[in-house]
């Protein structure tokens, strides 16, 4: 007696074989999605990874020249919302209608940099003052609205002065690590944030250099 649940085997039931054609149907869809994949992949690390070699001794002695880094271009990236604020507005954080998944730059990151009016160049400094600081500097000490500032990573400083700037929205005022020979924002003034290409993550050459790029975060100091 047949049960009430049973139901009727294909064809090939019980064979422990599979049609020809869609064997191969079966390969050819797995390969295809493969290429697909690797495509992804492969679109993902080149828009968000670049690698680049630092030219120039303006970062020592925390970079040295000729040093291979890989950049990372996703770490400050910016989406547009275009209208979507109203639908998901917990992703615009600071209501200026785009979302920022990684974050903003942050004082004492090493960050590549473009500017429009040198193309074709790239430079590598050091992230000192963010938008609507006040920025100043005497004989090489830096003050940030009002406060001195410490950075025990840098051997030495120069004497140079910069009067009081406020920095503008959505600039960043940026320094190279060996202050007696870097052109940086003392020279050209703050950065703008599309100007940045993205974080220098990872020093992979020389070999003895290998690791995380380190974020010497400038101190205020105690009063």
């Amino acid at each position: 007696m047949q049960s009430e649940d049973a139901v009727s085997a294909s064809p090939l039931e019980g064979t422990g074989g599979s049609a020809p054609g869609t064997s191969r149907l079966k390969g050819f869809k797995g390969i295809v999605q493969t290429i697909a994949l690797a495509g992804v992949v492969f679109l993902l690390i080149t828009t968000s990874f670049q690698n680049f070699q630092v030219e120039g001794i303006s970062m020592t002695p925390n970079m040295q020249d000729g040093q291979f880094i890989i950049v990372n271009k996703a770490a400050y990236r910016r989406i547009d919302l275009s209208g979507w604020g109203d639908w998901v507005p917990f992703l615009d954080r600071n209501g200026d209608g785009s979302f920022t998944p990684f974050g903003s730059p942050k004082r004492g990151e090493v960050v590549v940099f473009s500017l429009d009016r040198q193309p074709g160049r790239n430079f590598i400094k050091r992230i000192i003052g963010l938008p609507g600081e006040t920025i100043e500097i005497r004989r090489g000490e830096i003050i940030i609205n009002g406060e001195p500032v410490t950075e025990r990573y840098l051997p030495l400083l120069d004497n140079r002065n910069i009067a009081p700037l406020v920095i503008p929205e959505d600039h960043y005022f940026v320094m190279g690590d060996a202050r007696v020979t870097s052109q940086d924002s003392r020279a050209f003034g703050p950065v703008r944030r599309d100007e940045i290409v993205g974080k220098a993550w990872v020093s992979y050459y020389p070999f003895g250099e290998f690791g995380v790029v380190d974020s010497n975060t400038p101190e205020f100091s105690e009063q």
